[in-house]
């Protein structure tokens, strides 16, 4: 089934009456994400309300057909964009809620064991195997282009989602007032550095970066400022991950990913998968593994979460925004 994406004058049903909110999950120089629910269902979905100032009428096209292009994928690996509304310039996307926690927050706790790691990106692998295999709504091959801790959500159940799927990237690209890569220039592959130019190659290059980092514990290009993480991005070869004490058919698998020529590296992640997946073999987490740890790690965040939302009243989403932003919106 696919998503729903409604212009201003055709859509079937005011937009915000079908949603209720219980609280936000977070706002930024970019966006403000919403906890929801469909009214009429028990179903819980993420609403993204894109900061009107930043999008001129270009911009929100662009937006608009990215996003898009992004429900055309369906994956057990891929959190999809289900719904899409631009009214008169207020654009919100609406995907299901994942229970769980980025693998940012979770790295910032406590380093991952290396089975887990493997787990992890295994099955950001397989999501973005599925998006390089897919086509746009007007045919184009498709990127992720912001692959990074996080935009993958690894969930409460032990199945790890790749998040933001070309959206984030192209919010960054219409703020021009955002950091460069909101510190996530360290996954930026070279060749977009010099060129501007991103293909499979340079989704496979970031997400290297991610296992990399997690299997020797540490950032990989770190600096004060992001021109100079880019710079070392630029120049810098990733050491390998044989000093770290990881098995050297893993490490060749890992440098190969990281290799910062894009003619090096794997052409698509289907391969990098497969590549990964024979040589860590009985070296690789169950998804009962990683739901435990998980659940070890954000236990207190979810009670907390729980006694908090429990002194809630759903309200109207256009209510909370009128509150929040000063702003009308009657779509």
């Amino acid at each position: 089934m696919g998503a729903t994406v409604h212009a201003l004058r055709t859509r079937p049903q005011p937009f915000m009456a079908r949603y209720g909110i219980s609280r936000c999950l977070g706002r930024g120089p970019i966006d403000a994400v919403y906890e929801g629910v469909r009214r009429g269902t028990t179903e819980r979905v993420a609403i993204r309300r894109v900061h009107p100032h930043l999008v001129d009428e270009r911009a929100r096209k662009h937006l608009v057909k990215t996003a898009q292009n992004g429900t055309t994928v369906q994956h057990p690996n891929v959190i999809r964009i289900e719904e899409v509304a631009d009214l008169e310039g207020d654009i919100f996307l609406v995907s299901k809620l994942v229970e769980g926690a980025t693998l940012a927050r979770l790295v910032a706790k406590k380093p991952l064991p290396r089975r887990i790691a493997l787990r992890i990106v295994l099955d950001a692998c397989a999501g973005l195997a599925a998006i390089h295999a897919a086509r746009g709504t007007d045919g184009t091959r498709l990127v992720h282009c912001d692959v990074s801790p996080a935009n993958i959500i690894v969930g409460i159940d032990g199945i790890s989602r790749l998040a933001d799927f070309g959206v984030a990237k192209q919010l960054e690209d219409v703020d021009d007032a955002a950091p460069l890569r909101q510190g996530k220039s360290g996954y930026t592959a070279p060749e977009y550095i010099l060129t501007g130019l991103f293909d499979a190659r340079s989704d496979v290059f970031a997400l290297g970066i991610v296992l990399w980092e997690l299997l020797a514990a540490r950032r990989l290009f770190e600096g004060t400022t992001d021109e100079e993480v880019l710079h070392r991005a630029l120049f810098e070869d990733a050491p390998s991950l044989i000093g770290f004490g990881i098995a050297p058919e893993i490490a060749a698998v890992v440098a190969r990913a990281v290799a910062r020529p894009a003619s090096y590296r794997f052409s698509s992640a289907s391969k990098l998968e497969v590549e990964l997946e024979d040589v860590a073999k009985d070296r690789i987490a169950t998804h009962a593994e990683v739901a435990l740890f998980v659940a070890a790690l954000e236990a207190p965040a979810m009670v907390a979460d729980e006694e908090r939302d429990s002194t809630l009243t759903r309200v109207n989403v256009q209510a909370m925004i009128e509150e929040e932003y000063g702003t009308s919106r009657t779509g």
